[in-house]
């Protein structure tokens, strides 16, 4: 039998960052987005209280976040069409 999660989005957070280099390399040149997605429990309301959210946090280069959103957008295509 699968299982489903109970969590759903209630909100989510994001920051760019642009790494030009580091203490071994002098130029780098890597550019990343933080995302912080807060998930609440689908009986509660999405405004529920801070302390009842679960956050996930993610570092992603330009190829994995063209990843994420491949796969979120099948994901939104999948839900519409069932």
């Amino acid at each position: 039998m699968e299982s489903k999660s109970s969590l759903q989005l209630a909100d989510f957070d994001w920051s760019f960052k642009y790494i030009l280099g580091s203490s071994s390399l002098s130029t780098l040149e890597l550019p990343f987005v933080n995302l912080v997605f807060h998930l609440t429990n689908d009986k509660k309301s999405a405004r529920s209280v801070a302390s009842d959210m679960k956050s996930v946090s993610l570092e992603l280069d330009q190829q994995e976040l063209k990843f994420l959103i491949l796969k979120l957008d099948n994901a939104n295509h999948a839900v519409k069409t069932s």
